[in-house]
């Protein structure tokens, strides 16, 4: 073969690799509670892959939009989350937001209780910051380590309802 040939064959399977790839990690916007919840849940299950924030990206747009529930977010915990500027911090906090309002979803009893809103969406997002951690040690972020230990003591909710108060 050729060299032209062989650049023309590259950039062929390139381009067909390329569109396979993209193909994979599309997902579609969230059109319903249901998939703003299946969202969520995925990314913090699986939360380094562009999967998991482009499902981030489509849950917290269904959660801007949806004008039928209010997620009752601490300011203060949100303040600090936004506040940080380390590493993957961007997706930890959307994390926070999106599993407070899949919360609220799946659980529409608990409109008027903030703390079981932000106790839920703070405990997936620690579950991610901790994945992001280990694979990148950028991430380290003192008020989530804060929190994350106050979590593994069992005393999360008390850790949020002092911070909220």
């Amino acid at each position: 073969m050729n060299r032209r040939t062989s650049c023309l064959l590259l950039a062929a399977f390139l381009l067909q690799f390329t569109s396979f790839v993209s193909a994979q990690t599309h997902v579609p916007p969230a059109a319903s509670s249901a998939d703003e919840i299946a969202y969520a849940q995925a990314a913090a299950s699986d939360p380094l892959t562009e999967t998991a924030k482009m499902q981030r990206k489509a849950a917290m747009k269904y959660a801007e939009d949806d004008h039928t529930s209010h997620v009752s977010l601490c300011l203060q915990i949100f303040q600090q989350m936004t506040g940080n500027h380390s590493a993957n911090a961007s997706e930890i906090t959307t994390q926070y937001l999106i599993s407070a309002a899949a919360f609220l979803y799946q659980h529409p009893e608990v409109a008027s209780d903030s703390t079981a809103q932000n106790v839920a969406g703070m405990d997936a997002a620690l579950n991610v910051y901790e994945k992001f951690l280990a694979a990148d040690s950028k991430t380290r972020f003192k008020f989530l380590d804060n929190l994350d230990k106050q979590r593994n003591d069992g005393k999360l909710k008390d850790a949020i309802q002092r911070i909220c108060k």
